[in-house]
């Protein structure tokens, strides 16, 4: 594939809004896709559709098996779940 900005219409106002500008910057949130990542990209933006690629969220901290957990005890506070099939039959059913 053949990219060649110098004939671009709409050069210079739309470079923010290219994606090829997407995928070459590296600050873009595309710098970081696949090879298949970036061809779905290219299909869809070739297909017409408006292709905007969204920063990934930050990933979650992992629960450090470390640290304290809170432990309620029943009877406390809290409230227990009957058996399996204990609110069948009294009106309580779910479902």
């Amino acid at each position: 594939m053949l990219i060649d900005c110098a004939g671009c219409g709409i050069r210079g106002s739309g470079c923010a809004d290219c994606l090829v500008t997407a995928l070459l910057d590296d600050s873009s949130p595309a710098a970081g896709l696949g090879g298949p990542e970036a061809r779905a990209i290219e299909v869809f933006a070739r297909a017409g559709f408006e292709v905007e690629v969204l920063p990934t969220p930050p990933a979650r901290r992992a629960a450090d098996p470390t640290s304290p957990r809170r432990v309620t005890r029943a009877g406390r506070g809290t409230r227990r779940r009957p058996p399996p099939g204990r609110w069948l039959g009294d009106g309580r059913a779910r479902g």
